[in-house]
């Protein structure tokens, strides 16, 4: 059964990688032959902006207020009109935000046709239709049983995070979804931690793209960016507002907000740092976390390179995180897969002294294995940070919303497995244990 929707993405996505394969000066000459195209969204959408290739029944796009989340969802509906798509339903929050944001606005419909044809808009029938016969009906989350009768193959949902009625507007919009090769759900917003979000992030076969507001930088105004960077970076309201993270509050939180202390942490404050390395059970994230012990007999967490990808491709980001922090060495959690992690660490390492990114193919891998269950693991990191004793350098949000989300009830058939805290815990304890025996000495 042919898939028109996504044959259409995955050949904007070959595009983009071909436009990527070429050297700076054929990009150049190629954009230049190419410049009636400028406005195309193929070519200046950033990679969490588009349909991942890999779609299946349901996309949700997690951003930061400006991301570009409506743009998405407009250019969504342009591809799939495209595609040969007849029949689409989009919901917006209110009334007035289907008319202000998603046909009028400046990310809106009919303001992000580029090169396609425009629609014309129905006002009787509150839809869009095209000179191919595609349609574009519109809805307002503020009225659920709208959708009830309705079809549709693909149906795009702005803000849901927001409506007042969440589960009932995805319930009726899921149950139009019956027309069509291979009906699909869209949805873009900013994560708020509501019930359905929740059981959205959890469901099986939905991929998810995050982003925050500083990655559409270049389009919001310089004195936005600064003042909301001053008043809410760091903070709660920030790392769900502007880095789009899902920011949970857990009965039994091994971790609090209030215990997150940021710092630049210069470099002359470190001592040693270790890369935490959590290998993921299965097709999920592999944790990649650099922390550090400071002069001062405090530790920090320096970056979270946590990535999703193959072996080859998950071992040389780690590799790269090790030379870029100059660490002493891996901490290599080997439960699962035995040495194969260790073993692709050393590949990677020879890989990139081959085509001379390293001085040598040398790295140190401390290899450690979990006796304890992940509560137990992570309850002592979680009392060194109710102490005060661990420092973030800034833009460690996913991983910190992880922590925040994680508890002494933690399931991982409901909340799955967080990466980026079991890195970050394996290589908190090894430092910690570094401390301890430098003390002894």
């Amino acid at each position: 059964m042919s898939d028109r929707f996504m044959t259409e993405v995955k050949a904007m996505h070959k595009l983009r990688a071909d436009m990527r394969s070429l050297t700076d000066d054929d990009r150049e000459k190629y954009m230049a032959r190419m410049a009636h195209t400028a406005g195309d969204w193929v070519f200046h959408a950033r990679d969490a902006q588009l349909p991942p290739p890999d779609l299946d029944w349901c996309w949700l796009l997690l951003g930061g207020r400006g991301f570009g989340k409506s743009h998405s969802m407009s250019a969504a509906v342009h591809i799939a009109v495209r595609a040969g798509i007849s029949r689409i339903h989009l919901v917006a929050p209110t009334t007035a935000d289907l008319h202000d944001v998603n046909l009028e606005g400046k990310s809106g419909i009919l303001a992000t046709c580029g090169r396609d044809p425009r629609p014309r808009w129905v006002s009787t029938r509150k839809r869009l239709e095209w000179p191919n016969g595609a349609v574009c009906v519109f809805f307002s989350g503020e009225e659920p049983d709208s959708l009830r009768g309705p079809q549709a193959e693909i149906v795009l949902i702005d803000e849901i995070g927001r409506m007042r009625y969440q589960q009932a507007v995805f319930d009726m919009a899921m149950m139009g979804l019956r027309l069509g090769d291979k009906p699909r759900i869209m949805l873009a917003t900013t994560p708020r931690t509501t019930p359905l979000m929740k059981r959205l992030v959890a469901m099986a076969n939905i991929r998810i793209t995050t982003g925050s507001t500083y990655d559409n930088a270049l389009n919001l105004a310089p004195d936005y960016l600064s003042k909301i960077k001053e008043l809410y970076e760091g903070t709660r309201l920030g790392r769900q507002e502007l880095q789009g993270a899902m920011i949970l509050d857990p009965v039994n939180a091994l971790f609090k907000d209030d215990w997150l202390q940021h710092d630049d942490v210069a470099e002359d404050r470190i001592e040693q740092v270790s890369v935490g390395v959590d290998p993921s059970g299965g097709g999920d994230e592999v944790g990649i976390v650099a922390a550090a012990l400071l002069t001062d007999g405090k530790l920090a967490v320096l970056s979270d390179r946590t990535t999703t990808g193959s072996p080859a491709q998950w071992s040389e980001a780690a590799v790269k995180a090790y030379d870029d922090f100059d660490a002493d060495e891996f901490v290599v959690e080997v439960n699962f897969g035995g040495d194969m992690a260790t073993e692709v660490l050393k590949q990677a390492a020879d890989r990139k002294f081959e085509k001379g990114e390293r001085d040598t193919n040398m790295i140190c891998i401390r290899e450690v294995s979990a006796s304890r269950g992940k509560v137990m693991r992570a309850e002592p990191v979680s009392l060194l940070y109710e102490k005060g004793r661990i420092l973030h350098r800034r833009g460690l949000d996913q991983l910190e919303g992880e922590m925040l989300a994680f508890s002494r009830e933690w399931d991982r058939a409901v909340d799955g497995s967080p990466n980026r805290l079991d890195a970050m815990v394996w290589v908190i304890t090894r430092l910690s244990k570094v401390l301890t025996e430098i003390a002894i000495a």
